[in-house]
């Protein structure tokens, strides 16, 4: 999913590039509320961005462990 939205698309003449990156967060393995979940998503989406395939599953509270690259063979 994440290479298909990659692809470079034109639009009004010019060649135009997206970069996708995904964070989830399951429940309730990771939040039994939206709020918790939601928070927990967005802080794999931002460790998505450092990683080559940019999907990340979250871990766990501590920052070192916050999140787990998942390549797309996962889905």
């Amino acid at each position: 999913m994440v290479a298909s939205v990659a692809e470079p698309f034109v639009l009004r003449k010019e060649v135009l590039r997206v970069q996708v990156s995904l964070g989830i967060a399951i429940f309730p393995a990771h939040g039994h509320a939206a709020e918790i979940l939601l928070r927990n998503a967005d802080l794999a989406m931002y460790s998505a961005k450092g990683e080559k395939d940019r999907i990340v599953l979250f871990q766990g509270p501590e920052p070192a462990k916050a999140a787990l690259p998942i390549g797309p063979a996962t889905f």
